[in-house]
């Protein structure tokens, strides 16, 4: 097969860059942060849209279904005003890009 490359059908995902996951001293996350950064800034030249998820949960937890039973930290540290749960600051967010507040593990399930 062989699919036509339309930047403006197509999408850069980031799946949450987020300080808890990118903080991490066992990883060399910010290299990779890095990499990410120039690969969007491409994807913006070329007309492509780019996309930032973010794992939160509601202030009031409302949100958190079993999770927040199995991990009772999750409305702490989840929480969509924390600032474990915001954006890496070294992360590159354009005033063109999506950034889309998930509730779970999946990208597109339950999503605001």
């Amino acid at each position: 097969m062989n699919f036509p490359v339309v930047p403006q059908r197509m999408a850069l995902i980031n799946c949450t860059l987020q300080n808890m996951f990118v903080e991490n001293p066992n990883q060399n996350r910010l290299a990779l942060l890095e990499r990410i950064n120039h690969f969007a800034a491409i994807c913006r030249e070329a007309g492509i849209l780019v996309i930032h998820t973010r794992h939160v949960v509601r202030v009031d937890g409302s949100n958190t279904g079993v999770l927040g039973e199995i991990y009772p930290p999750m409305n702490e540290v989840f929480n969509c005003d924390a600032p474990t749960a915001a954006l890496h600051p070294r992360l590159v967010v354009d005033a063109h890009d999506i950034i889309l507040d998930i509730p779970r593990y999946g990208a597109f399930h339950g999503t605001d």
